[in-house]
């Protein structure tokens, strides 16, 4: 409807207002900011108004704001809750990556028609989630309670699972063999992974109640 805004600059004053404004008129409205913030973003993107497009610029905001609420869910979370809770954010996080990746799988395989690899990269999509609703569980003071835990320690399990789905596919369609060597390289990085972030959790003292 509107000419879109290609100024980066310009665009992300428009991000700013509304991340601004949303909050003031959730509390009057009593509703969660991020509703308001999802509302604004559909209304002004290529599918609404058409103010802002999707491009490098809006996927670099998008990139960072995920980034920070995952950085925001790791300042608050209980780490000593969060290691009781491994063994369950694995298994979690393992059942919610493996159904939708088999499922989307199939789906992509047999019933549009797809070949494995461009299959297996859509069922990638709906395997990972996020954290979009961590900002209203921390709101409501749960964000150390141990379903909060779990869910943050699937998420970075599931998000690694679908960014390594994303390596293979990446580096089979530019024609690097999948040998010895690569699954040798790909192994390695995901045991430094798992050392670093789950044997190499600070054992810190309870909070105090």
């Amino acid at each position: 409807m509107f000419n879109a805004i290609n100024d980066p600059v310009l665009a992300f004053v428009v991000i700013a207002l509304v991340m601004l404004l949303s909050p003031l008129f959730a509390t009057r409205l009593r509703v969660p900011d991020l509703v308001l913030l999802l509302v604004s973003g559909a209304v002004l993107g290529p599918n609404g108004l058409g103010l802002l497009e999707r491009n490098a610029a809006m996927t670099l905001f998008g990139s960072v704001g995920m980034l920070y609420i995952m950085f925001l869910a790791g300042l608050e979370i209980d780490l000593n809750r969060f290691a009781q809770a491994r063994g369950r954010s694995v298994a979690f996080g393992l059942l919610t990556f493996a159904v939708p990746q088999g499922v989307g799988t199939l789906v992509g395989f047999y019933v549009l028609g797809m070949n494995l690899p461009a299959s297996l990269l859509l069922a990638s999509m709906f395997a990972s989630h996020t954290l979009l609703a961590y900002p209203i569980a921390s709101r409501l003071g749960l964000a150390r309670t141990e379903p909060v835990a779990v869910t943050v320690g699937a998420t970075i399990l599931t998000d690694t699972l679908a960014l390594l789905v994303l390596a293979v596919i990446a580096d089979l369609h530019r024609g690097v063999t999948l040998g010895p060597a690569f699954w040798f390289g790909i192994g390695g990085g995901m045991a430094a992974l798992v050392a670093l972030t789950w044997l190499g959790i600070p054992r810190m003292p309870p909070d105090d109640p």
